[in-house]
């Protein structure tokens, strides 16, 4: 909102400055707003775009995340259904497992309990560089709204000498376009990195799962194995 202010704060100004100066100036000053104007609304565009996308990749990590808990969880459970049927089985018998089973559970728990920071490690830097897009389009906003500001100053420097108000009108129009440049090629990057964000948050949700699984499944095998032969030997 406060971007829209100063951006018709700097229109006026202009126009109030158009308004006493000559023909060339005036075209020249008119030339330079058409392209502050255009570049407002693609930064404006592009920060929508980034936000949205943003949001997206993000919404999407959470629902990998959100499934990856929910299939731990259950197989946390499962382990925790085997080793108790295990225990049951052996009690049964008239075995003493408690050797076997004590801190078990809170091991399995504490495996689970890994799932979240190593995914979130995993996508750290996709989500890095999807923040620092969003940033630099907004200190290349500021930057053409600083620029902006500046045409009328800039303008009256010169006077009425031609050649003056021709060069810095030619200095000027290239920041523009090289801001809209800096901007357009944002915007690709951002597209690359949504796209990577997304395979990684997909693979970084298997690679965790199967890890965690592994080591689930390993804690099982050597606490049945325990219940079912004694403890192993030191």
């Amino acid at each position: 909102m406060m971007s829209k202010v100063v951006y018709l704060l700097v229109v006026l100004c202009a126009f109030q400055h158009v308004q006493s100066a000559g023909p060339q100036k005036r075209g020249l000053i008119d030339d330079l707003m058409n392209v502050v104007g255009s570049l407002e609304q693609k930064i404006e565009s592009a920060l929508s775009t980034v936000q949205d996308g943003i949001n997206n990749a993000k919404q999407l990590a959470s629902q990998i995340f959100n499934s990856l808990t929910q299939n731990v969880q259950q197989a946390i459970q499962n382990a925790k259904d085997e080793i108790n049927s295990a225990v049951n089985k052996a009690v049964q018998a008239g075995k003493n497992v408690t050797a076997c089973v004590g801190g078990q559970f809170d091991a399995l728990q504490k495996i689970g309990a890994q799932a979240g920071p190593d995914f979130q490690n995993c996508i750290q830097a996709q989500v890095a560089n999807l923040d620092y897009i969003m940033k630099d389009i907004v200190n290349l906003k500021q930057q053409e709204l600083e620029l902006a500001a500046g045409i009328p100053s800039g303008f009256a420097s010169c006077s009425i000498n031609p050649v003056c108000m021709f060069n810095y009108f030619t200095a000027t129009a290239a920041k523009f376009t090289l801001l809209t440049s800096s901007v357009s090629n944002d915007l690709v990057k951002f597209a690359k990195y949504t796209g990577e964000m997304g395979t990684k948050s997909v693979q970084c949700g298997k690679d965790e799962l199967t890890k965690i699984t592994s080591q689930i499944g390993n804690t099982v095998s050597t606490t049945i194995s325990c219940i079912q032969n004694g403890p192993a030997s030191s």
